[in-house]
């Protein structure tokens, strides 16, 4: 049961749209519970020892209920995936709720950041501190690298 979604091998549960990825609208904690209903008995998932998440942030919370380590690493603001009006393809999804779901979406980072076991990251100074000022949650910056020496942040 390989976890990697592909245009003809769709992850169980969300919509595949190639480069445009999936989100977890209407209803996230509804979908956080398929989500782990769907793979709680996977082999990849019960073989792994932590989760690294990344883009968008707001869908790591879908790896709570798996009760494994989760490494969230924010490359862009905290609010993709729940409250982006601004992002073109995300736009059909934002209605009234949006920053309702926004709110539920910075109360599960607070409570993935209160467990030790798991980091909560930036690769950007700006994200870092865009995550404490609207969550209180102290993001590590881990800068991003991409190859040579040259390009070491050291």
């Amino acid at each position: 049961d390989n976890l990697c979604a592909s245009p003809g091998k769709p992850l169980k549960v969300f919509k595949f749209d190639n480069w445009r990825g999936f989100g977890l609208d209407p209803c996230p904690s509804l979908m956080r519970e398929q989500f782990f209903e769907a793979y709680s008995d996977s082999f990849d998932l019960n073989s792994i020892d932590f989760f690294i998440c990344s883009h968008p942030v707001a869908n790591c919370e879908l790896y709570m209920p798996f009760n494994r380590p989760i490494i969230v690493y924010a490359t862009t603001r905290l609010e993709f995936g729940r409250h982006d009006q601004n992002v073109d393809w995300r736009a059909p999804e934002i209605d009234r709720e949006s920053p309702k779901r926004f709110r539920e979406w910075v109360e599960n980072l607070r409570a993935i950041a209160r467990d030790p076991r798991n980091i909560i990251a930036a690769n950007n100074a700006y994200d870092a501190a865009y995550i404490e000022y609207f969550t209180g949650v102290k993001a590590r910056y881990i800068p991003s690298w991409c190859g040579g020496e040259a390009a070491s942040p050291a």
